[in-house]
């Protein structure tokens, strides 16, 4: 009985001992799965973050093509509107200057209607001023000659004529209208200017 007892207790103690390297079998493979798991979770984060970056670097990409193209377009806008305005304006120059002739013609018209009947002087005048307004309406603008210092870039003189009333080099007499287009210098003044008289050599 006794060795039945022994020998019962000796099996038990044998599959305890079984048992007990089977748990920490299971518990190293255990180890190993997680770890493997863990190992494999980096790696497809590692993957989703290259993944993020090409993304990120497409858009960039994309981002600085489009404000490339939104800075050329909008170079051409203003270079299509610079020059569109550039054509309207030497255009507007072209006519107003062909139809200076014609201003000139009713300015010495009205000169002459003064001996002529006040209906008819109204009627020059009032043509004149109204074709006067239109090109104004446009830009076009008078040169301010008479009485004025002599200045080569708007005044045009044919003629000289001694002067001791005025300082030497004024514009005495306006021959012909000068004329601005969007503040250029279309037509300068036809004038003639003062010159001073010289001083005899016995006041000297």
């Amino acid at each position: 009985m006794k060795n039945k007892k022994a020998e019962k207790g000796h099996n038990d103690s044998h599959g305890g001992h079984a048992h007990e390297t089977d748990v920490q079998h299971d518990a190293v493979e255990a180890g190993l799965t997680g770890s493997q798991e863990a190992v494999q979770a980096e790696r497809v984060e590692k993957a989703e973050e290259g993944k993020l970056k090409v993304i990120e670097q497409e858009l960039d990409d994309q981002k600085d093509k489009y404000v490339r193209l939104y800075a050329e377009f909008d170079n051409y806008r203003k270079r299509m509107i610079k020059e569109r305005d550039e054509i309207s304006r030497r255009c507007n120059e072209e006519l107003v200057t062909a139809l200076l002739p014609t201003l000139d013609n009713l300015e010495t018209a009205f000169k002459h209607a003064q001996d002529a009947s006040e209906a008819l002087q109204q009627g020059v005048e009032m043509t004149m001023r109204e074709f006067r307004r239109t090109l104004e309406k446009f830009g076009l603008k008078p040169i301010d000659a008479l009485g004025q210092p002599f200045n080569p870039e708007f005044h045009h003189a044919i003629a000289q004529e001694d002067r001791d009333d005025v300082p030497d080099k004024t514009v005495v007499e306006e021959l012909r209208s000068g004329y601005l287009f969007n503040d250029r210098v279309i037509r300068a003044s036809m004038v003639v200017v003062s010159k001073g008289q010289s001083i005899p050599k016995e006041d000297l």
